[in-house]
């Protein structure tokens, strides 16, 4: 049996991790590239699971799991897809530019504005330390302990 995330918990977590894409965009342009894709991957995976999919089914590579779900306009999943490869999967022929960054992110707003009815404005853009280490460290049989002193 196939267990489907809620659309609940697919949208929060794809979200959170375009929330964190933002957050780290001017410090860390790798991290940023990665929270992007894995929010990508958050709702791809909510959309096969919502179409009901055996999970045997479903292919491994996300390139081919968005070919799976035979969107009608799959462009801004394939470009999200394409260019997050290149910053996350280390190459010596990759040519990292900048403003991929500003794209992904734009093609990823709109995905989950399509998707989720997430808008610009419910996006927070700002993080502390502890948010950070929340999402990190937040799911089942895990617990964070902050600790004080040396």
């Amino acid at each position: 049996m196939v267990e489907v995330q809620a659309p609940i918990e697919a949208r929060s977590s794809s979200k959170k991790s375009l929330e964190l894409a933002i957050s780290y965009k001017d410090r860390d342009h790798t991290s940023c590239m990665l929270h992007c894709r894995r929010s990508l991957e958050a709702v791809v995976s909510y959309l096969l699971m919502k179409k009901k999919f055996s999970k045997e089914a479903i292919p491994m590579q996300l390139a081919k799991q968005i070919k799976f779900l035979e969107l009608e306009r799959p462009g801004k999943y394939f470009k999200i897809n394409r260019i997050t490869s290149r910053w996350i999967h280390w190459s010596p022929e990759a040519t990292l530019r900048q403003n991929e960054l500003d794209i992904c992110i734009s093609l990823m707003k709109k995905i989950l504005q399509e998707v989720f009815e997430i808008t610009n404005d419910e996006l927070s853009e700002e993080y502390s330390l502890f948010d950070i280490l929340k999402v990190h460290f937040s799911g089942k049989d895990r617990e964070l302990y902050l600790k004080a002193g040396a």
